[in-house]
């Protein structure tokens, strides 16, 4: 399922608890997507990712987005794409139902040899319907088309038990 076609964002009370915290999920040359945190709620996880990318990859995604956003005509060379992401406990998909991206930023730059450089942030969060049964997280993601292979991770979650008091309120 990609990013883009993952329904409204969930409404959330409390501040979760950490289940996990950073790991490489993904990356190739000149990206790299990566974990930040997993925080749980009795309903599901909040998923906290950043991807970057740089120089080959971050001016692809820099050529990719400002088309997008000018309303320019693609150009052949540049795909029309988004971050790749399914999760699953124990083999079976859990429901993706919520992203909320932030964060971009586009750099560009010239070397002292004058070759033109970009760069390429975003932090994306994603919200998991559900809690691992067994406490592992398989968590498959990639972005093909501008480097980042399709990898698969297992993460080990921590202090899924008792969430329902675990959480803690904001008042």
């Amino acid at each position: 399922m990609s990013v883009a076609d993952w329904p409204s964002w969930p409404f959330m009370i409390g501040l979760g608890v950490v289940a996990h915290g950073p790991a490489v999920l993904s990356s190739g040359p000149d990206i790299g997507i990566g974990l930040r945190c997993i925080f749980a709620y009795p309903e599901g996880l909040l998923v906290s990712m950043q991807i970057r990318a740089v120089d080959g990859a971050g001016q692809l995604l820099a050529d990719m987005l400002s088309h997008a956003h000018a309303g320019a005509p693609r150009r052949p060379h540049v795909p029309h794409s988004w971050l790749q992401l399914t999760v699953l406990d124990d083999g079976e998909e859990m429901p993706l139902t919520g992203h909320h991206s932030s964060g971009t930023s586009i750099s560009a730059g010239v070397t002292d040899d004058g070759v033109q450089t970009a760069g390429y942030d975003r932090d994306v969060d994603a919200w998991v319907t559900g809690t691992p049964a067994r406490g592992v997280l398989e968590i498959r993601t990639g972005w093909p088309e501008v480097g980042a292979p399709m990898t698969t991770t297992h993460l080990v979650m921590e202090g899924l038990t008792d969430l329902a008091t675990a959480v803690e309120p904001l008042r």
